[in-house]
């Protein structure tokens, strides 16, 4: 009796596991299996370094997708292209099946409107993945072709790292072109002027301050002359400048004292001697 009982529990045991492993299979791979793959491809022309099949594709943050294959556009098409091909696999809901039979006219509205995929990198670790957004179409138009994509084609826009690159080079390829040849030019007519003056123009300069030089102690000695001369006649003349100063002083006291005598007494101005003073009877 005991040795039935002991296989019945090591069957319990091992359909219990296998239940477990059903149920988490299950739970793990739900999302796969209310969701439908549609494939679509891009082509991108620049490096791909650290995009991976496997690697995610994402609109705006959210992933949608994963890559599928990674390999030249000459390989799968008749081209003379040197393009990255990059396929990947897109999930949509079963409940949205039927929406998903317009995709390809939905898609075709989305690229008009600017639906772009560009490689981003993830961080610092290297890694990338495919990143799709809404970009101006004017300004990343879709790429040159001449072959007929066999799955549903999203136009690449470049990345950013890319756009950064090419705006440096750019400016580079401006400064080695118009500022430094214009630097070259202006060196040359500094040059060419700065030997023009020290050939043609600096000698006669010269001439003069030499020149100049050496009439300049003659000068000094003149101008000494003169200074000299000025003062002694200041120092000659500064007796007879006081006496008139003196002289200017009393005649005009003299003169102020006649007004005021005129003023107070007219007639003495006229006659010799004032008239005598008139007596109050006592």
């Amino acid at each position: 009796m005991s040795q039935p009982t002991h296989y019945f529990r090591i069957g319990l045991f091992v359909i219990a596991a296998a239940g477990l492993a059903i149920a988490a299979l299950i739970l793990l791979s739900s999302q796969e299996l209310y969701k439908r793959a549609i494939l679509l491809e891009t082509y991108i022309n620049e490096s791909v370094q650290g995009l991976e099949i496997g690697s995610p594709v994402k609109l705006r943050g959210v992933k949608i997708g994963q890559v599928s294959q990674i390999t030249f556009v000459d390989d799968i098409y008749q081209t003379d292209h040197r393009y990255v091909l990059v396929r990947a696999k897109l999930f949509f809901s079963r409940s949205k099946s039927m929406a998903a039979k317009g995709l390809e006219e939905q898609l075709a509205r989305e690229i008009e409107n600017g639906l772009r995929v560009r490689l981003t990198s993830q961080g610092l670790t290297g890694t990338a993945f495919l990143e799709a957004d809404y970009l101006p179409p004017q300004r990343y138009p879709p790429m040159e072709i001449d072959w007929q994509p066999d799955y549903l084609y999203v136009p690449s826009a470049p990345s950013i790292i890319t756009q950064f690159s090419d705006s440096l080079q750019k400016i580079l390829d401006k400064l080695s072109q118009s500022h430094v040849e214009q630097m070259a030019v202006s060196a040359n007519e500094l040059i060419t002027n700065l030997n023009v003056l020290i050939t043609r123009d600096l000698p006669p300069i010269m001439t003069n301050v030499r020149a100049v030089t050496q009439a300049l102690p003659e000068t000094v000695d003149r101008m000494n002359s003169v200074f000299r001369r000025i003062d002694t006649i200041f120092v000659e003349q500064q007796y007879s400048v006081e006496e008139i100063l003196s002289n200017f002083k009393s005649a005009s006291r003299d003169l102020k004292q006649l007004m005021d005598q005129a003023r107070e007494n007219p007639a003495s101005v006229l006659l010799s001697n004032p008239p005598p003073e008139k007596r109050n009877p006592e």
